[in-house]
């Protein structure tokens, strides 16, 4: 079921304007709400805020930022936002760090319930560059019902803000190599590819607020945002905003997905196997709440892909494959097949061809 708000009538201005220059009545419910976590981001979090206050929307927006417990300037910077913008930012500084404690700690600072119709997240070290970001978004799905996310592009900088890669959906997420086919990640997911696990990045999304309780399989999980997106595919689709700027994905050492790909070997065995466990915790919730045959296609779209990573060239899924391939019969069936597969593949190109 979607959220209580999103049956009220929120007021809409004719013209978008920046969220910094919008007055409401403090009655006023936010259509979207920007969640943002950090933690020991003082270098950072000031470009963070800046990409949420160049918004310019015709809704009114809430700021909800959660600092878990930073023992550096974090927590002043942030307080001095809310103290300018009193009605835009709402801050809630734990005092003692929560990142995975379950239960919470007895000193847990509960943050404001979060009760808008829609949800954009952008982490304390990430930033966004697009002022239209947040209208576009919204206004898709104001007018799309059967879409419930909408996300983007995004670039990679290093700590010092040098650019990385020019696009993180183009290439692998580990290695930064890009893909054979750099756009396969760059278009519309069904709801079924939703929840089969589709790459969308946290950052760039904009989802409808849907009421439930986050599932016990989700609280084991170290990558959220693969649950949250396989969760929204359970009520629609997802729309690739092409034309909204990139936004901008931060790698440094105190990132945990800079941890997948360290060069410290055994570092980037612990991050993929923690990897591993989130898809067998994405599996268990299909299990439990789906029906056989999309328990069983979830496991073979993300299990099978991701066995050989867990132990490269030991792996005896890789074994397996490869003496296939070296075998005399695999190789004579190459070369048979090899004069009719290409003239497959012409022959679908003349149809293209002639088509036009």
């Amino acid at each position: 079921m979607i959220n209580e708000y999103n049956t009220t009538d929120y007021p809409f201005l004719s013209e978008p304007k920046p969220v910094t220059e919008q007055i409401w009545p403090d009655d006023t419910p936010p259509l979207i709400t920007i969640d943002c976590k950090t933690y020991m981001h003082e270098k950072f979090i000031d470009e963070a805020i800046n990409g949420f206050l160049m918004q310019k929307t015709t809704f009114r927006a809430l700021v909800l930022i959660h600092d878990d417990a930073s023992t550096d300037r974090t927590p002043e910077i942030i307080k001095n936002y809310e103290a300018k913008y009193p009605q835009l930012i709402k801050t809630t500084c734990q005092v003692e760090n929560q990142y995975k404690k379950t239960p919470k700690t007895a000193n847990y600072i509960k943050p404001p319930a979060i009760q808008s119709k829609y949800i954009a997240k952008c982490e304390g070290d990430d930033y966004w560059t697009d002022p239209t970001k947040l209208q576009k978004q919204v206004i898709f799905l104001e007018n799309n019902p059967d879409y419930v996310v909408t996300y983007h592009d995004c670039i990679v900088v290093n700590e010092e803000g040098q650019l990385l890669h020019n696009s993180r959906l183009a290439a692998s997420p580990y290695t930064y190599k890009l893909f054979k086919n750099p756009d396969k990640d760059k278009r519309d997911f069904t709801s079924r590819e939703l929840m089969m696990g589709a790459r969308v990045l946290l950052l760039t999304m904009c989802y409808r607020n849907i009421t439930r309780k986050n599932p016990d399989e989700m609280n084991r999980s170290l990558f959220g945002d693969r649950f949250k997106t396989m969760l929204l595919g359970e009520y629609g689709h997802g729309k690739y905003m092409g034309d909204i700027k990139p936004a901008v994905y931060r790698r440094h050492g105190g990132g945990v997905s800079s941890q997948m790909i360290s060069e410290n070997i055994e570092t980037q065995q612990k991050m993929r196997l923690k990897a591993f466990i989130t898809f067998t915790e994405m599996f268990l919730y299909m299990a439990r709440n789906h029906d056989y045959d999309t328990a069983v296609d979830f496991l073979y779209e993300n299990f099978y892909k991701r066995m050989p990573a867990l132990r490269p060239g030991k792996n005896p899924v890789d074994k397996a494959v490869n003496k296939v391939k070296m075998s005399y019969t695999y190789r004579a069936g190459s070369i048979v097949l090899f004069i009719p597969l290409k003239f497959i593949k012409f022959t679908k190109f003349i149809k293209k061809i002639l088509h036009f």
